[in-house]
């Protein structure tokens, strides 16, 4: 019994040094140096550093303003003035910035102007142009002047009251169109109807319909431009037993009483700009000469790119939603009646029959 008991102790020593062997022969395996595991902390701290680094911002000059003088002489056209300042008012803030003289002269004028705007052309525009050539003078007339800093924008205030009283014609049913128009305007002063007739008749002749009644037409509505909207309601009243169809609203007497007045009755309406509000079932068409635009691109224009010389305003023409009527056709038209105007070949204020001259 006591052998017996020996054994099982001898036996339990063997097992228990071969599981001792066993577990150092596994502890073998194990690096000595274990890895690290990465810090989440660590981890998002590098990849806050990398996004800062992609977003940091650069540094964008801001250009300085165009300084811009107008001349704004005691005899200068008052709606051209207006035109011109509307035209630089219009562009983004800070990009031009406009002080205003009454008088054209060396004095007037430094090396921080960028450009000089003339409604007229002076006698001494040359010597003063000469003085300063790095300055962009422009001048508002019909003649051209060969000098290299100086840009001549091709304009007559006519050029857009005559091209209505063309479009009135153009589209009036029967020719019973009207304008309304003002006896002072600031572009034509007291001849804007004498122009809006002439546009007119250019297109048609004598105009006389040819149902009753038998009106020479166009017809208009003549008032100052300080008339209230309820005169000039009175005056269509006025025209409109005689069954116009077609009105042309000038910029003076454009107001909603008289839009109003036009949404009750069986008309269309060529005006100047976009249609009012609530006016897009009325309107054929807006017609303007963009006098402002054409000073913009000068200011903002590369002397070597685009050289000082002749700039012909765009005309402008916004069909409205009426376009069955206003069709493409009839831009066309007008755009070459304009192109006429620009040449000389037309004259707004004593027109000639097409077949009266050779082109």
């Amino acid at each position: 019994m006591q052998k017996f008991t020996e054994q099982r102790k001898n036996w339990y020593r063997l097992i228990l040094s071969c599981m001792l062997l066993m577990v150092g022969l596994t502890g073998c395996n194990i690096p000595k140096t274990p890895q690290q595991p990465i810090s989440p902390t660590q981890d998002i701290s590098q990849l806050v550093v990398t996004a800062t680094a992609e977003i940091v911002p650069t540094f964008t000059p801001i250009p300085d303003p165009v300084k811009v003088l107008l001349v704004a002489a005691d005899d200068a056209n008052p709606g051209i003035l207006e035109l011109i300042r509307s035209g630089i008012q219009s562009l983004p803030e800070g990009q031009a910035e406009l002080t205003e003289t009454t008088s054209f002269s060396a004095d007037q004028i430094s090396d921080e102007i960028d450009a000089v705007i003339l409604t007229k052309t002076p006698e001494n525009l040359s010597e003063i142009a000469g003085r300063f050539p790095q300055t962009k003078f422009v001048t508002i007339g019909k003649i051209t002047q060969n000098l290299q800093n100086v840009w001549t924008i091709r304009y007559d205030p006519a050029f857009e009251t005559f091209l209505a009283g063309y479009a009135v014609a153009l589209c009036a049913y029967d020719w019973r169109g009207a304008g309304l128009l003002s006896n002072d305007s600031p572009l034509l002063g007291a001849r804007a109807q004498e122009v809006f007739l002439n546009g007119a008749q250019y297109f048609c002749g004598t105009c006389v319909s040819s149902i009753a009644p038998f009106v020479a037409f166009p017809l208009s509505v003549s008032l100052p431009s300080a008339a209230g909207p309820q005169e000039w309601v009175a005056g269509m009243d006025q025209i409109q037993s005689n069954y116009i169809y077609t009105y042309f609203v000038s910029r003076e007497a454009a107001n909603d009483i008289v839009y109003q007045k036009i949404l009750s009755l069986d008309v269309n309406v060529i005006g100047v700009d976009d249609p009012p509000a609530g006016m897009d079932s009325k309107w054929l068409a807006g017609i303007r000469i963009d006098l402002g635009g054409a000073i913009n691109q000068i200011l903002a224009a590369d002397p070597a790119v685009q050289p000082a010389g002749l700039v012909i305003p765009e005309l402008d023409i916004r069909v409205g939603s009426v376009a069955g009527t206003f069709n493409e056709g009839k831009k066309t038209d007008l755009q070459k009646l304009y192109a006429d105007l620009i040449s000389g070949m037309v004259s707004p204020y004593d027109p000639q029959p097409a077949d009266t001259y050779t082109k």
